[in-house]
C-alpha cells in the first residue's frame, strides 16, 4: 500500500514539459525557472530530440530531484518530443515550455489558482517577448498555458506534421472541443524572440502551414467564410 501523503508526488497536478535540442548552453535556465516555482506540486519532463552537444551531462545534475525525468528519442522534431513528454507524464494538467524560454515564480501557482476557481480546461498567462514587448495577439504558445491533459489526448496532442503554427492548429482543436478557455493578466511566461533566425525558412514554413492546414481544416473554414462559426 502507498502512503496517502506520497500521491502528491506519484501523481503531480502539473506535468511541465520541456523538449530541446542542442541547447545546453541555455536549457539550465528553463530548467531553474521551474525548480523555483512557488507551488510545488508538480513533475518535469525533458525530452532531448536527438542533440549532440552536452545536453545530457547538463541534465543529470538536475535529475537529483526525483520530480525531474529524462527521455533521449531520435531527432523528430518538437512536436514529437512534447507528444512523447505527454505519454509520459502523470499530471492532471500539462505545460509546455521550450527551452530558451523561462517562467516566473508564480507560473503554476497561478495557473492553479485560476484553475481552481474557473474549472477551466485551458488557462494561459500573458507573454513578454524578449523582455521588452507584449504579445497582443495571445494566441497559444509553448509556455503560455496550461491545459488538461485528457482533453489534450482527446483532441490529438500536437500535430507532428507541422514546424510553424503548431500551438495556433492545437488550439483549433482544443476549441472545436467546446475546451473552457481562462486567462491570468500576468505577464508569467518570457519569450526569446530569435531575431536573427533563418527568415526565409520561416516564410517557407508559414507557406506550408497555410497549405496544410487549409486541408486539413476545411469545414473550419467553411464555417469561416459562410459566417456560421
Amino acid at each position: 500500500m502507498i502512503h496517502s501523503s506520497l500521491k502528491i508526488f506519484i501523481n503531480a497536478f502539473f506535468s511541465v514539459i520541456i523538449p530541446t535540442y542542442n541547447r545546453a548552453e541555455i536549457l539550465t535556465r528553463a530548467l531553474n525557472s521551474i525548480l523555483n516555482q512557488s507551488f510545488s506540486d508538480w513533475e518535469l519532463i525533458i525530452v532531448d530530440d536527438g542533440s549532440n552537444d552536452n545536453t545530457k551531462e547538463i541534465v543529470q545534475v538536475f535529475l537529483k530531484d526525483f520530480r525531474i525525468k529524462y527521455y533521449l528519442q531520435e531527432n523528430q522534431g518538437v512536436c514529437t518530443a512534447r507528444n512523447l513528454g505527454s505519454e509520459k507524464s502523470t499530471g492532471i494538467y500539462i505545460a509546455f515550455l521550450d527551452s530558451d524560454d523561462y517562467v516566473s515564480e508564480t507560473w503554476l501557482i497561478d495557473f492553479y489558482n485560476e484553475i481552481q476557481k474557473s474549472n477551466a480546461d485551458i488557462v494561459r498567462c500573458k507573454t513578454l517577448i524578449n523582455n521588452i514587448s507584449e504579445n497582443e495577439d495571445q494566441d497559444l504558445l509553448s509556455g503560455n498555458f496550461a491545459v488538461k491533459k485528457d482533453l489534450f489526448l482527446e483532441v490529438g496532442k500536437y500535430d507532428p506534421n507541422l514546424k510553424f503554427g503548431e500551438n495556433t492548429e492545437l488550439k483549433w482543436r482544443l476549441e472545436e472541443r467546446k475546451g473552457i478557455f481562462s486567462y491570468i493578466s500576468k505577464f508569467n511566461f518570457f519569450y526569446d524572440n530569435d531575431l536573427t533566425s533563418n527568415t526565409d525558412k520561416k516564410k517557407e514554413n508559414q507557406i506550408e502551414f497555410t497549405y496544410y492546414v487549409l486541408s486539413k481544416h476545411q469545414n473550419l473554414f467553411k464555417k469561416t467564410k459562410d459566417g456560421h462559426n
